[in-house]
């Protein structure tokens, strides 16, 4: 299937728009939840003039991944004349998907400087970023990466209550992390005295 999906994207690399819409006819009928599949067939199809099956495509192409930015600016952009409610709410999930991209990225900055700080063992500058980059986060895909390095981070630092706390966080949101799992039998060790600080 990747032999499939590699001749589409060159033949659309040369230019040739039908002849990689046909390979990628294949492959999306091979492979229904080829995500890029549907999309590059539905820039083909569009490039050919036929509106209606290039939306349909992009639509395959967001419902199997709601976050598929450039499906959803497509679909935004070809049905602003045919259905202009429709491309209104397209362009709404746009805006709010770079919404929170721009908000991931803020908090993994904050968190890279935080463990930046650490490294220099500054421990109150790296408490603050983290402690800030949870904030900005809220529940972006690094909020259990954000809750563990705040807590390794106060382990390091001396501070084993509010470190068990954020590691504990951290596995509510990725109980298989192994990270998490030695830091937290560590922690019980060191309260227990079997290990000593």
């Amino acid at each position: 299937m990747a032999a499939l999906y590699l001749l589409a994207v060159a033949e659309k690399q040369l230019d040739h728009a039908a002849r990689s819409a046909e390979v990628l006819q294949q492959v999306v009928a091979l492979e229904p939840r080829n995500t890029d599949a549907h999309y590059l067939l539905g820039q083909n199809l569009a490039k050919l003039g036929r509106e209606s099956d290039a939306i349909a495509h992009w639509k395959n192409a967001v419902e199997l991944d709601p976050g598929h930015a450039e499906a959803l600016y497509n679909l935004a952009r070809h049905l602003s004349k045919s259905d202009p409610a429709e491309a209104q709410q397209y362009q709404a999930r746009f805006v709010d998907l770079q919404k929170q991209r721009r908000i991931t990225e803020r908090a993994d900055t904050l968190g890279n400087f935080a463990l930046a700080a650490a490294s220099a063992r500054d421990w109150n500058q790296a408490v603050a970023q983290l402690e800030e980059a949870v904030q900005v986060c809220g529940s972006c895909p690094s909020k259990s990466d954000l809750h563990k390095n705040l807590g390794l981070i106060y382990c390091r630092s001396g501070n084993l209550e509010k470190g068990e706390r954020e590691l504990r966080m951290a596995e509510s949101l990725e109980p298989a992390d192994p990270d998490i799992k030695k830091a937290l039998e560590v922690i019980t060790e060191l309260k227990s005295g079997k290990l000593q600080r």
